[in-house]
């Protein structure tokens, strides 16, 4: 089983989080996607509404999107949460599984300074959504050395391992953020077009972001 994980904040969730991780799980061929509300991620100090909210957010969009799964283990931990953590949890879940931790080129650009790093990579692959065209020869010294350790192209079928690979994988480019859709809902503006329906009747419901 080939299983994606896509952690975040998803403050709120959006659809710069959802088209990407749509069309990875098609170029993948993933066959689920743990979508996982963080509940203290250690590199913030605090989101901009509630957990309960944020997760009714995710669990909304896992509602429409047949191959989403909310996953709440992040939530219910009552320390800080690593991603480490998780990687262990859902290997000993998997324990023949192969996991796809997704991120953006913005957390790859750090990861090399995330808590045990090493560990991670050695549990699972990496799948970077990176926008098209992106010159590789900007990256930090740190990160280019990681990746000529262990960038691999998709289609390579010479792959002996399904662990510790990092896929650079072009996807669109969708010019959105929660930190802008925040400040639009609280300056009136319109969000229609980077929302879900059904997450923005939520955060009309709830008054959210006001």
């Amino acid at each position: 089983m080939r299983i994606g994980i896509l952690g975040g904040t998803f403050d709120p969730i959006h659809i710069g989080h959802i088209q990407p991780a749509k069309q990875v799980f098609k170029e993948f061929s993933l066959d689920k996607l743990l979508v996982i509300p963080a509940h203290k991620p250690p590199h913030k100090n605090t989101t901009n509404t509630t957990t309960e909210h944020r997760v009714n957010m995710v669990e909304i969009v896992c509602e429409n999107e047949a191959d989403f799964v909310l996953d709440k283990r992040e939530i219910q931990r009552a320390t800080l949460s690593y991603t480490i953590d998780t990687i262990k949890e859902i290997k000993k879940e998997y324990p023949n599984g192969e996991l796809y931790f997704i991120m953006g080129m913005d957390s790859l650009l750090s990861f090399t300074c995330w808590y045990q790093w090493q560990d991670i990579l050695a549990r699972c692959n990496l799948i970077v959504n990176t926008r098209p065209g992106f010159d590789l020869s900007t990256v930090n010294t740190d990160t280019q050395t990681l990746l000529n350790g262990h960038q691999v192209k998709q289609k390579n079928k010479n792959i002996k391992k399904n662990i510790g690979n990092i896929y650079l994988n072009q996807s669109e480019n969708l010019n959105i953020s929660s930190t802008k859709i925040r400040k639009n809902i609280s300056n009136n503006i319109s969000c229609q077009a980077w929302l879900p329906l059904p997450i923005l009747e939520y955060i009309k419901l709830h008054q959210l972001y006001r």
